[in-house]
């Protein structure tokens, strides 16, 4: 979420914003109505802080007109008009002092009636202002993120910058590196398993390729608790509002499982949960920055178009996945990203893969991150690029939507923490990237040293 003040006194700031990540929203309805908003909130404050003036200012009026039987005498005339012009200045309130003068002039009935219609007019000014800050926060949530200065400008994905690659190219000594689902399938891969389990886009492993996804992620999660993060383990299903502070909802609503009985939502990463742990709380400066992992199965329901794309762990509606998180101080989330960028590339190097790093263009950034760096490995098999990670900083726009803040050391008052997240790692695709990189002529794979402790010293799969 975007600070409202800086989309009214910003506004082209916030078009270009819109413009670039290619979102469509009408941001001059949003000025409009917070504007609207403002407008209403004083009108609220001064003529409810009136209502409170006359409810104590009137009582002695009224008391004295009924005690009187309506016929005042001049001398406690004199006295009510004293008391009603100490009520309501006639400088600061020259209409209601006129009209609570006339009502005087008509006795306690007419005054009474004043008070109410007062009342009334701040009820319907108190409807008004809720419909227009519910119509506000509606168009506010629609609003994407700022984008860092550093992000280069783009029109698509084929825009984004290259910043280094790692790792040597795979070679092949006296045959052609087959593509994952040719080498998988002998191996334990059974995409049709998993689709008459639950459709395409599901998938089963068996015997050792299982194994090796398992190791894949314990070896993720103690390389995560060894880089100083705590270790989480998460709901699968969240509520509307914890998908709300992520940016997945409304923005990306069609691409996430839903169940309407419970109104929950499958996660679509434990970004989601991560993001939520301290929703709504004030922590103190000092319990901070907080570094958080977690695993989780991710299900989306958007698994990419046909075509060959789609064969075997290429595009999936359910995977595995460890996440990286942290929340930090915001003077400290450039350096936190970068240090995230650097663990997130740890993986990748002792894996032995030959990877490239990426800068996204601000076409390619996603609707809640200001800055992103995305990690691709190579397959040989395919002789593709496959995408493993996406790093992001999101400044304050994830903590303004869930409420997350620290209490500033200096000033002692609430402001906003800064979120971080990425993949560390997410399994299929490294898996891919993994199978066809050590691939032997016989069929089967050798496995990465870091993980054959996790495969109780096993140094190569074989077909079943």
């Amino acid at each position: 979420m975007l600070d409202r003040t800086f989309v009214v006194e910003r506004a082209d700031e916030v078009r270009d914003i819109c413009a670039r990540k290619r979102v469509d929203v009408d941001v001059d309805e949003i000025v409009a109505v917070e504007t609207r908003r403002r407008d209403l909130a004083h009108r609220f404050d001064t003529r409810k802080a009136l209502g409170n003036k006359l409810s104590k200012g009137l009582g002695p009026v009224i008391g004295m007109l009924k005690k009187a039987g309506g016929q005042l005498d001049e001398a406690t005339r004199a006295q009510a008009e004293e008391k009603l012009s100490a009520a309501v200045e006639k400088r600061t309130y020259p209409d209601e002092y006129e009209r609570l003068h006339e009502a005087l002039a008509e006795g306690a009935e007419a005054l009474q009636a004043t008070m109410r219609a007062l009342s009334d007019e701040v009820r319907e000014i108190e409807r008004e202002r809720s419909e227009v800050e519910a119509r506000r926060d509606e168009l506010m949530a629609w609003l994407p993120n700022r984008i860092l200065p550093q992000v280069p400008r783009g029109r698509s994905e084929a825009d984004n910058v290259e910043v280094r690659r790692g790792g040597e190219p795979p070679t092949f000594d006296g045959f052609a590196a087959k593509p994952h689902w040719e080498l998988a399938a002998p191996l334990g891969l059974h995409m049709e398993m998993g689709a008459k389990l639950a459709g395409g886009g599901f998938y089963v492993l068996t015997g050792d390729l299982a194994r090796l996804e398992w190791a894949l992620l314990s070896y993720f999660l103690d390389r995560a608790r060894e880089a100083g993060y705590t270790p989480c383990m998460l709901p699968y299903l969240v509520t509307r509002a914890t998908l709300f502070h992520t940016g997945y909802l409304p923005k990306m609503a069609d691409q996430v499982y839903h169940t309407e009985r419970d109104d929950l939502f499958a996660i679509p990463t434990a970004e989601a949960p991560l993001t939520s742990l301290h929703a709504n709380e004030i922590l103190e400066a000092e319990a901070l920055p907080r570094h958080y992992c977690g695993f989780s199965p991710c299900w989306r329901r958007e698994a990419g178009s046909w075509g060959a794309d789609v064969r075997g762990l290429l595009r999936l509606h359910q995977f595995n996945k460890v996440e990286l998180f942290k929340l930090t101080h915001p003077e400290e989330s450039e350096a936190e990203h970068e240090r995230l960028v650097a663990d997130i590339e740890a993986l990748l190097v002792e894996l032995g893969l030959h990877y490239r790093v990426l800068e996204l263009c601000d076409a390619d950034l996603s609707f809640a991150a200001a800055r992103c760096f995305d990690f691709e490995v190579y397959a040989p098999g395919g002789e593709q690029w496959l995408e493993v990670s996406s790093a992001s900083n999101f400044l304050d726009f994830q903590t303004r939507r869930g409420g997350i803040r620290y209490r500033h050391a200096e000033t002692g008052k609430p402001a906003y923490c800064h979120t971080l997240n990425g993949s560390g790692l997410a399994t299929p695709r490294t898996l891919v990237a993994l199978l066809e990189s050590n691939q032997r002529a016989d069929g089967s794979v050798t496995i990465p040293e870091p993980l054959r402790p996790y495969m109780s010293g096993q140094d190569h799969i074989k077909p079943q």
